[in-house]
């Protein structure tokens, strides 16, 4: 099991960083699915600006799983790279 924490001047950081590290964090927990772990946030406002995150990106986050039950997709591609290396 994965605790992922944060400090607290993370609240304080601006907005495009605060968001940056968002798609981050959801990276890395995807990754983590994607080998099986389990994760947890230990920080409550970490949980909460995560699921804010995720609610407010929630198409996105669909048309990325999409991509991945349909590879051959050239929409989910860039010059011939997928969206991930998974």
């Amino acid at each position: 099991m994965l605790v992922l924490g944060i400090r607290r001047k993370f609240l304080h950081c601006p907005s495009t960083e605060r968001e940056q590290a968002m798609h981050l964090y959801w990276r890395v927990i995807e990754e983590l699915k994607f080998i099986g772990e389990t994760w947890i946030f230990n920080d409550p406002s970490l949980a909460r600006n995560f699921k804010h995150w995720v609610k407010k990106n929630a198409d996105a986050i669909n048309m990325m799983n999409r991509a991945e039950t349909c590879p051959d997709s050239p929409i989910f591609a860039l010059n011939g790279f997928p969206h991930s290396l998974n």
